[in-house]
């Protein structure tokens, strides 16, 4: 008997306490804050642009150039590369694919007068130029955007230049950025020198 009062009244006590531990009445909680999604989303939508445009380095006939696109990937890799200069083929192959949609050999045709090494690439030790955008418009054209950017041209052995930059991107939700680089091109008649 002792112990049914004493459940009891443990019972009656976890009854009480769960009174004080609800929550509040719905009527009773503040509404959210509204969010604007279509805003943020295009807010969300041009960052990702912008650090595609600015982790590009390839421009021009060089989308076309299975050697341009490798060691433009391996400038923007190098901290991938062994204390030797080396990086692995397939990283270099899944940043191309990634960043342009560009499915890439890697073979003995690469930077032929190079060192070699099995499945790898060679960083070849150089200056590279830096490419920093600002973007300007974004123009959708329905299968692929075209981004017009103010660029800075800071290359390594010479003065920073102003450029406009017109890039197409094709729309990939596979892509690390939602987008492929298709083409871009600086227009250099409109560079000045940056002061």
């Amino acid at each position: 008997m002792k112990r049914f009062v004493l459940l009891s009244l443990f019972l009656i006590g976890c009854l009480c306490m769960n009174g004080f531990i609800l929550p509040p009445a719905e009527s009773t909680l503040p509404d959210a804050p509204a969010v604007s999604a279509p805003a943020d989303a295009q807010k969300v939508a041009e960052a990702k642009i912008l650090n595609l445009l600015n982790l590009n380095n390839v421009y021009g006939e060089d989308f076309t150039n299975n050697e341009a696109l490798v060691n433009a990937a391996a400038i923007n890799l190098r901290s991938y590369a062994s204390e030797q200069g080396f990086i692995e083929n397939d990283i270099v192959t899944a940043y191309i694919k990634d960043i342009y949609d560009i499915d890439i050999e890697i073979n003995e045709t690469i930077n032929v007068n190079m060192p070699k090494k099995q499945g790898y690439v060679y960083l070849i030790p150089r200056g590279y130029t830096a490419y920093t955008h600002e973007i300007m418009s974004v123009t959708d054209n329905g299968d692929f955007l075209t981004v017009v950017s103010l660029v800075s041209v800071d290359a390594h052995d010479s003065h920073s230049v102003i450029g406009t930059a017109t890039t197409k991107l094709a729309k990939n939700d596979s892509a690390s950025f939602g987008y492929n680089i298709i083409s871009s091109d600086i227009d250099y008649n409109a560079v000045s020198f940056a002061a």
